[in-house]
């Protein structure tokens, strides 16, 4: 039996940018009854880096998409650059609590409320 090297941890403490995004689009998907879904997806870029997208789709239009955020991250999650596409804006993630306090920036403002309300409206007119 050949023995190994590898160091395993018995319990993982990192909450993941995707686990976040995840819960975010689950939220969004419950608090619209559907009308809006929330869609996390994942890539990889140049097979260094990690990407991580949260979109909008409102599958009464045809499922449109809307992205809201871009999160590229290197294999070891921080620091990691953060695109906020509803106001073409980027910033810098160094650990889970500045990505975690961003992505509420980003969610939460005037923005992000406008599109949601837009979208919402269509959504119901299309239904």
């Amino acid at each position: 039996m050949t023995n190994s090297f590898w160091v395993i941890p018995d319990e993982i403490k990192i909450k993941t940018p995707l686990a976040l995004l995840r819960e975010q689009a689950s939220a969004l998907t419950t608090m619209t009854k559907g009308l809006l879904v929330g869609e996390v997806k994942t890539g990889e870029l140049g097979g260094r880096y990690i990407t991580v997208r949260l979109d909008i789709t409102v599958p009464s239009l045809n499922a449109y998409r809307y992205t809201v955020l871009e999160y590229i991250q290197p294999p070891l999650i921080f620091p990691g650059t953060l695109y906020d596409r509803i106001r073409d804006e980027q910033s810098e993630a160094f650990d889970e609590y500045g990505f975690t306090q961003a992505v509420r920036n980003i969610l939460s403002s005037e923005q992000a409320q406008r599109i949601i309300e837009a979208l919402l409206a269509q959504a119901q007119d299309s239904s």
